[in-house]
């Protein structure tokens, strides 16, 4: 799994990730899409989030920075063992 900045992606692209990964708990109702968007793209802008790629599923996922900062300990633990 490996780091995506939000800078490198192109404008759809970015759009593309951020509206999977919203719609994902299924609760966008009304218009609520658009400021759920908004809400997460300023939390990437921020650095307070990060946007990860998996090459062996072929997937992407967002992350807060804890959560990230999290997963990279464990995979440090793995691969030392």
């Amino acid at each position: 799994m490996r780091l995506v900045s939000y800078r490198s992606l192109s404008r759809l692209a970015l759009n593309n990730v951020v509206d999977e990964f919203v719609s994902r708990d299924g609760d966008i109702v009304n218009g609520s899409m658009a400021q759920k968007r908004k809400q997460v793209l300023a939390v990437l802008k921020s650095g307070d989030a990060v946007i990860s790629y998996d090459d062996r599923s072929k997937t992407t996922n967002i992350h807060t920075k804890v959560e990230w900062d999290r997963i990279q300990a464990k995979v440090s633990r793995e691969d030392s063992h």
